[in-house]
Order: structure tokens, then C-alpha cells, then sequence
């Protein structure tokens, strides 16, 4: 039986992502020919999570602060407020 064991000897802490690396995550997700599991992947970070900040971005909750804002604004919409 080959397989992978394990050891879990302490509490994992939740990753602390800044607004820049959220923002970038959102942004490499529309990019041509991405793929949300491939960039969750990529990251280390759940699917769940990257769609919840694609939408807190449309919602004007995140917003861009040091981006390319015109390569930011072709992957999340016009209705984005920056």
C-alpha cells in the first residue's frame, strides 16, 4: 500500500494575502486561456477564495491601488469602480 501519511503536530495558520497579491490573483485569472483551478494551484490557495475576491472586486470592495490599470480593467469589466 503505497501512500502518502500526514503529521499534523500543531495548528496551521491562515495565510494573510495582501491587496496587491489578491488584486493580482483576480487579474491573472481572466487572463486568455487561464484557468481558475490552475492559478488556485499555482498559489496555494482554494478556488472559493479567488472567486470571492473576482467578486469583491466587481463590488468596488477591493480595489487597485499600484496596478496596470488599463490590463486590470479588460479582466474584471467596465462596471469596476477604481
Amino acid at each position: 500500500m503505497d501512500g502518502v501519511v500526514e503529521i499534523i503536530t500543531g495548528r496551521e495558520r491562515r495565510r494573510r494575502w495582501s491587496l496587491d497579491d489578491k488584486l493580482r490573483l483576480v487579474a491573472e485569472m481572466a487572463d486568455p486561456g487561464a484557468r481558475v483551478r490552475a492559478v488556485a494551484a499555482r498559489h496555494g490557495v482554494c478556488e472559493s477564495l479567488l472567486f470571492a475576491w473576482r467578486r469583491q472586486v466587481r463590488d468596488g470592495v477591493l480595489t487597485a491601488s499600484e496596478l496596470d490599470f488599463g490590463h486590470f480593467r479588460s479582466c474584471v469589466g467596465p462596471e469596476v469602480r477604481l
